[in-house]
Order: structure tokens, then C-alpha cells, then sequence
């Protein structure tokens, strides 16, 4: 998502789409959401994929998948991708805005990347409190279908504000900077 939308200043496309049609946030809103469809048919497939790979091995080695069709089963599948889904777009909203924000690719990488894996993690593990609180931890703990050290909803609470915010900055970004 970072890459995708911050190459689109680089690149000038985003100048040409704004001749077109010139609400900088609806052009950039539908290119987010693009990307948010894609991932999400993306992690249905690979999640299918694993289902299937799964469902082979254990047919090889003799074990049982009578509990993996049965409605438990089917539950726990279904929450699994929505929890996988959830944190891929957090995650993608998250690279979506820094993106905007920053409108270069390196820069834009640098920043996410520097932020939300070694920042975020050597913190982590120097202060036992750190995964309640930075977002690059939270969406690591929605995508396990904990939450991480807070519970699901809390921590979905907390990716929200964190998601807000940064939308938030981005759209100002957005509409307040020239577009060169």
C-alpha cells in the first residue's frame, strides 16, 4: 500500500487521474480501497490454498479432519481470516497514509519501516507496556485473533484511533499540499 500510493506522486500519475476528476480525496480513497479489495481476495485465496494443502497432508498421514468441517471448525476458519484480513488492512491503511503523508517511496519505507519493526520491537523488548500501545504491536496481536496483550476489542479500539489519526494527517496532507 506505501509503495503503491506514494509512487503515484512520484510517478505523476496522481496529477494526470486529478485532471480527470479533481477530488484529490475520492481519487486517493478509491485507490485505497482498490488496494483493501485486492488484499483482501488475496488472503480468501492463500487462506483457501492453505485449507486445501492441509486438508492433503493430513489425508497422507492418516489424521482426522472431521472437527476442521464440523461448525466449530468451520467458525474457527472464518474467524481466522477475518482476524488475518483485519490486520492486513490495518497494516495497509497504516502504509496507505504514511504513504500520502510522505510522497516518496524511500522516504515513505524508511519511515514505516524504521517505525513498525526494529523502533517498535526493541522497545518491546526493553518495556514489558509497549504492546499496548504501539500500533505496529497491536496490529501484530489482531492478526494472531488475541489482540495481543489487550483484549480483541480494546485493541481493535486502539487500532482504530491510531488509524483515525493517521487518515486523518494524510487527508490533510492530501488536500493542503500542491500536487507537482
Amino acid at each position: 500500500f506505501t509503495v503503491s500510493v506514494a509512487s503515484e506522486f512520484g510517478a505523476g500519475t496522481l496529477r494526470t487521474l486529478l485532471l480527470v476528476d479533481p477530488h484529490r480525496l475520492r481519487v486517493v480513497a478509491g485507490k485505497v480501497l482498490a488496494l483493501a479489495a485486492f488484499a483482501a481476495a488475496g488472503f480468501l485465496l492463500a487462506e483457501i490454498a492453505a485449507t486445501a494443502t492441509a486438508f492433503l497432508f493430513a489425508q497422507i498421514r492418516g489424521i482426522s479432519t472431521t472437527h476442521w468441517i464440523s461448525g466449530e471448525g468451520v467458525r474457527a476458519w472464518i474467524s481466522a481470516y477475518g482476524d488475518t484480513t483485519l490486520a492486513g488492512l490495518a497494516w495497509g491503511l497504516a502504509g496507505a497514509a504514511i504513504g500520502v503523508i510522505f510522497r516518496t517511496v524511500p522516504l515513505a519505507l524508511a519511515v514505516a519501516v524504521a517505525w513498525f519493526f526494529p523502533f517498535e520491537n526493541i522497545l518491546h523488548t526493553t518495556w514489558a507496556g509497549a504492546d499496548r500501545w504501539f500500533p505496529g504491536l497491536l496490529f501484530q496481536g489482531l492478526g494472531a485473533g488475541t489482540g495481543g496483550a489487550l483484549s480483541w476489542g480494546r485493541a481493535g479500539l486502539m487500532i482504530t484511533v491510531y488509524l483515525a489519526a493517521l487518515i486523518a494527517i494524510a487527508a490533510t496532507t492530501l488536500t493542503r499540499r500542491d500536487i507537482a
